[in-house]
């Protein structure tokens, strides 16, 4: 399983891939909501979907820069990362002001950055999995 993983990770962890993720995520958020909202705080199918797209776009972003950038630390890599994918899913939260029956939600945003922060660490993880066996350690 973790063979599989770091292939597909490999395969697709690459900057065009980030990017058509992302607009995918702000496509989905252009969808205007016409039913009702649940309770803010509830943990609702929204808040997995949420959790979900951003777990991928933290893995994918981890990956590309994994791939880009073999110089840099692994713990930078990550940081970067959630951090980068963290704004992102704040400029997602407030462009959903525009959408009709849609709106800013903190609970959404924190569902993306839980999902970016274990997504990040997830494909690290998958990707620095060889060099750990081997011996062969990143700093």
């Amino acid at each position: 399983m973790m063979e599989q993983a770091r292939e597909i990770l490999q395969r697709f962890g690459r900057w065009p891939t980030v990017v058509v993720w992302a607009f995918a995520i702000v496509a989905l958020s252009s969808v205007p909501n016409y039913f009702p909202a649940p309770s803010p705080g509830e943990l609702s199918f929204d808040k997995v979907v949420h959790f979900v797209e951003y777990f991928v776009l933290g893995a994918l972003v981890v990956a590309a820069a994994i791939r880009s950038n073999t110089s840099l630390p692994i713990w930078v890599i990550v940081g970067a990362s959630i951090v980068g994918v963290a704004a992102f899913g704040v400029g997602d939260e407030l462009y959903q002001r525009m959408v009709p029956g849609r709106d800013t939600n903190v609970y959404d945003w924190a569902a993306d950055l839980v999902g970016a922060t274990l997504g990040a660490f997830a494909a690290a993880y998958v990707l620095s999995y060889d060099s750990r066996c081997s011996g062969r350690q990143r700093s």
